[in-house]
């Protein structure tokens, strides 16, 4: 890895190039629920490769959202904005909205991030690798 050639026990001489790849760079998951909305969780956040952070409440209910510590879709996605992050997921959903009603929670996310998706338990999410 940091680029020098070792000789193994039968005396082989093994170039880092036979078993290192390309430099890459990494890659970067946040994960962010049970909070209410600061601006500076996007500083936390920023440059995320994938972002998955609580959007449980709809606009409206923002003192709601404050009381319980929690965030609206909308707030969630100002966050995955300012953090100019590459794909953020919505979870962490408000048992008052049904599946049909989520999408709700969606809109308005997009309005601000239209990247936003919902995500739900045991979703499976690739993070590739940017090259």
């Amino acid at each position: 890895q940091r680029g020098e050639s070792v000789v193994n026990e039968d005396g082989i001489e093994i170039k880092p190039e036979q078993v290192v790849g390309k430099n890459r760079s990494g890659r970067k998951f946040s994960f962010v629920t049970d909070t209410m909305y600061l601006p500076s969780i996007a500083k936390e956040v920023k440059g995320s490769d994938l972002l998955i952070c609580e959007g449980m409440f709809a606009d409206g209910c923002e003192d709601q959202a404050k009381e319980k510590k929690h965030m609206t879709s909308r707030q969630a996605a100002t966050i995955a904005r300012d953090a100019d992050v590459l794909r953020m997921g919505l979870i962490h959903y408000s048992p008052r909205y049904n599946d049909k009603e989520l999408n709700v929670l969606l809109e308005q996310a997009q309005q601000v991030y239209p990247e936003a998706r919902l995500t739900k338990d045991r979703m499976r999410i690739e993070i590739p690798y940017v090259e």
